[in-house]
């Protein structure tokens, strides 16, 4: 059982490695985890990978990726409820592949533009 001592994460190897940080030890002990929530039949949500992220952003002090990233997940989950978790996500990787689409024109037209 992993149990911090005084607030840190001690490596019981030969080593002196300590963090308060669950993240960075389990990083360091090679430890990985998948914490599978089932949306639908096709799709699950990974828990751990999301509080890692989330634990990235507040370590960085980035509160909008912060709060961008609870509302994104919470919107998932809403339309997961309702079954409409498939027609949403097919809408978001739609739009995700315009966006990208459209950062590739842009960046010809520039580089284009550049030459002239």
């Amino acid at each position: 059982m992993l149990v911090p001592v005084d607030g840190h994460f001690v490596c019981e190897d030969k080593c002196d490695f300590v963090t308060c940080d669950i993240f960075e030890f389990l990083d360091h002990c090679g430890v990985e985890f998948s914490w599978g929530v089932k949306l639908s039949k096709r799709y699950s949500f990974d828990l751990f990978t999301f509080l890692q992220q989330l634990n990235d952003l507040i370590d960085v002090g980035d509160a909008d990726a912060v709060y961008d990233h609870v509302q994104n997940a919470t919107l998932m989950m809403v339309n997961a409820s309702d079954d409409e978790l498939e027609p949403f996500i097919e809408e978001m990787v739609v739009a995700a592949e315009m966006d990208d689409v459209l950062e590739g024109v842009e960046k010809l037209l520039k580089e284009n533009n550049d030459q002239s």
